[in-house]
């Protein structure tokens, strides 16, 4: 399976049980500082966990990956093979972090437009905590790190109003929040759940500024009709504003001032929560199936089928006291040699011009024997199976050495095949 396309469907499947855990187990806890802490965690968790592969049993397992082996034909009659350092272009790669620099740059642009409206406005109040700017071309407030931004039409007792909701958020630092949850958004762009999560968590940040405004003694009526009035100003969604979608769940909110505080219970709650997500999803990475484990091909009238290697405990290629090798010499080079030599670019591939690269993975034993042949990522049928062939084939290897003894080494040979 592709690495995106597996990265894609355990990210989901991260945020769908964060989301979850979320929304029944973690809002018990009436105490916003505690449900902020859960969202950021779990949004990390969820773009950074996917990454981790976790894997058990042998602990001498090795594995290596080979520079690519190139392919490459001109025509229906023969074909001509060679190496190549050169990687191919993997164009879903391509494609995912195009939308991901596209995301950025909206960023990116935001903070330019925050720049830009700092440079337009007038500054009236500034110390330690914040910054104050009044501006005409203003419809909504908001505030960005230290600076705190009011339009000219709100006067008196609402732009104090205004200010000591806005003050809030900097002194709790949602601005870094919002920053962060923009890069995560860029990194997990397909991910629904990261939208939901960061929905939640500027939900928690409004109820967190009202709390705050209510609390130094201000009239929640006159509150809820500034929260009307504001609502149809446009504010840069890079930062904190009164959020008009939210503007009656904060109303309710309101009429229920009573925090509980996060007490033993609570913490106990958030850790089991996390390790329960770090359960559900290390499973996760074992139930998602691959697309072309056990997936049976016909060539030349024989079924051949790849196997599902045995789990392994990975260690440094590095470690590896004395590398394997392969006819007598460094295995990189003459493995790889070999396959070119003896893989045969497919008639059928030719004609139908497919090209593209299989990724097979296989594993040198204790005897030096080659097995657990995997297809990683493959092509075509017939291109996969001439792969599975020829590295099925191969002669025995000299096994590696690990601490004193003979281990198990696995390796992972990316093969691209190419029309001139």
């Amino acid at each position: 399976m592709n690495a995106i396309v597996s990265y894609a469907l355990e990210s989901v499947f991260c945020g769908l049980i964060a989301y979850l855990i979320y929304r029944f187990l973690i809002t018990r806890i009436r105490d916003y500082n505690y449900q902020r802490i859960y969202l950021l965690t779990s949004s990390l968790i969820v773009m950074i966990f996917p990454l981790i592969n976790i894997t058990v049993n042998d602990p001498y397992m090795s594995v290596y990956v080979f520079d690519p082996v190139y392919i490459i034909s001109n025509s229906g009659k023969g074909a001509e093979t060679h190496l190549s350092e050169l990687a191919g272009i993997d164009y879903l790669l391509v494609f995912y972090l195009s939308i991901s620099v596209i995301h950025l740059t909206f960023s990116f642009m935001n903070l330019k437009r925050v720049q830009k409206i700092r440079k337009q406005s007038s500054l009236i109040d500034k110390n330690e905590i914040y910054s104050l700017y009044i501006s005409s071309n203003l419809e909504s407030p908001f505030s960005f790190g230290k600076s705190l931004f009011i339009p000219l039409i709100y006067k008196g007792e609402d732009r104090e109003m205004i200010a000591k909701h806005e003050v809030s958020h900097i002194i709790r630092n949602h601005t870094a929040d919002i920053l962060l949850l923009n890069i995560i958004t860029a990194v997990q762009w397909f991910n629904p759940f990261v939208y939901l999560i960061k929905g939640k968590l500027v939900e928690i940040h409004e109820y967190q500024a009202d709390m705050d405004v209510l609390k130094c003694g201000t009239d929640i009526i006159k509150y809820q009709e500034l929260l009307l009035f504001s609502q149809f100003g446009v504010a840069p969604v890079i930062s904190n504003s009164f959020h008009k979608s939210l503007t009656f769940k904060r109303f309710i909110k309101m009429e229920n001032l009573k925090q509980s505080k996060a007490g033993v219970s609570a913490i106990v709650l958030f850790a089991s929560a996390i390790l329960l997500l770090f359960s559900v999803t290390s499973f996760s990475k074992s139930v998602i199936p691959d697309n072309s484990s056990g997936i049976p091909a016909i060539v030349s009238d024989q079924l051949f089928q790849t196997q599902k290697p045995d789990s392994v405990k990975t260690l440094p290629y590095d470690l590896v006291e004395v590398k394997p090798k392969f006819q007598g010499g460094d295995a990189p080079t003459m493995f790889t040699k070999w396959v070119a030599e003896n893989i045969v670019y497919p008639e059928k591939a030719k004609k139908d011009s497919v090209q593209g690269r299989v990724i097979v993975q296989f594993v040198v034993d204790e005897t030096g024997k080659v097995g657990n042949v995997k297809i990683l990522r493959g092509v075509t049928k017939e291109i996969d199976a001439e792969v599975f062939r020829v590295v099925s084939k191969s002669p025995v290897w000299e096994p590696g050495i690990v601490k004193g003894k003979k281990a198990k080494v696995q390796f992972n040979l990316p093969i691209a095949f190419a029309l001139k």
